[in-house]
């Protein structure tokens, strides 16, 4: 499901989106990693598949120690099938 949305329906974006549902997701036809798990969560619930959304957060050196801090983030979905969690839904 996730490579079906991600390969004919949108483009990803890196950086931020601001859309506030679904439906905007899909009508602006890109989003980032947020819009995407959203979406996958949305999509996978409505199909009763058990799914959640993450996000993390971390400060990092691009230029290595002693450099300006950066903050960044990720987010991603979780779906489970049977016993196991499944992370379908990842940026590469």
């Amino acid at each position: 499901m996730a490579k079906t949305v991600k390969n004919n329906l949108l483009t990803y974006d890196l950086g931020d989106s601001d859309f506030g549902s679904d439906f905007e997701i899909l009508d602006a036809g890109h989003g980032d990693c947020t819009d995407f798990a959203a979406l996958y969560v949305s999509l996978a619930r409505s199909l009763d598949i058990p799914s959640r959304g993450v996000r993390i957060f971390f400060k990092y050196r691009p230029d290595g120690p002693g450099g300006k801090e950066e903050k960044n983030g990720h987010a991603f979905a979780e779906g489970r099938r049977g016993p196991r969690i499944q992370v379908p839904s990842r940026h590469r």
